[in-house]
């Protein structure tokens, strides 16, 4: 692996975008040199001694003290699940971003247990009318105690993919798009006939706005280019 990562990962440079990759993907490159250098992670973990230090009282005792402060730390963890919620211990100790408005002990929904306290520099401002509700749609959509009463009646916008001709190279055209309405057409008979369509968006199918890579399954499409023809339903 440490002879061959040099080659893969300039491979995966031209497959995948830029985006894709961060310090964890070259990662691999270096990991391999620690480990030969430095043996197993374990025995070179130096998270227990340094959290061990604070115990320390008597310097000349180091071992002793070390001992004596990991006793009582673990006594105290033991007994704090004896005490009430209203006890102030390490184990309900609140968050180091908790600004203590909320109650733990009659918490609101949980969309609002967020433990999160601003800078000094922070400003306020308010929301137009448009931003204030697309914003109060995203809170509702991402609570859990909201989903009973809007479940079984609308569905996300996930977009949607269709399939047309075939082009001159025997590829089969994909059309990609996104929901702007769902349409119900009744007909004026008996019975009663009726059928529901999608109101699409659909982005350029061309070379030029949609990019498939058959051999790894990736498609990327660009949403800055529209499909020209007017051609927005399919049926749902």
């Amino acid at each position: 692996m440490e002879e061959n990562i040099l080659v893969i990962t300039t491979k995966l440079e031209k497959i995948f975008p830029c985006g894709f990759f961060d310090v964890m993907e070259h990662l691999p490159i270096h990991l391999v040199q620690e480990a030969h250098l430095g043996g197993l992670v374990q025995t070179r973990w130096m998270y227990p001694f340094e959290s061990s230090k604070q115990t320390i009282k008597q310097q000349e005792k180091i071992e002793g003290s070390v001992v004596q402060g990991h006793i009582g730390r673990e006594t105290g963890d033991f007994y704090s699940y004896y005490f009430g919620d209203d006890v102030s211990c390490s184990r309900n100790k609140p968050n180091r971003n908790d600004e203590g408005d909320i109650d733990h002990l009659f918490p609101p929904i949980s969309i609002f247990n967020q433990y999160d306290r601003g800078s000094k520099t922070c400003g306020k401002r308010g929301f137009t009318n448009m931003k204030m509700q697309s914003a109060m749609t995203h809170i509702l959509l991402n609570c859990p105690e909201i989903q009973p009463y809007i479940k079984n009646k609308k569905t996300n916008n996930s977009g949607v993919c269709i399939q047309g001709d075939v082009d001159g190279t025997g590829q089969t055209i994909e059309y990609y798009g996104v929901i702007h309405e769902i349409i119900e057409v009744r007909y004026s008979s008996w019975p009663n006939k009726k059928i529901v369509l999608f109101r699409c968006e659909w982005f350029d199918p061309s070379d030029k706005g949609t990019k498939v890579d058959h051999q790894h399954n990736i498609i990327e499409v660009k949403h800055t280019r529209k499909y020209r023809s007017y051609d927005p339903f399919i049926i749902a």
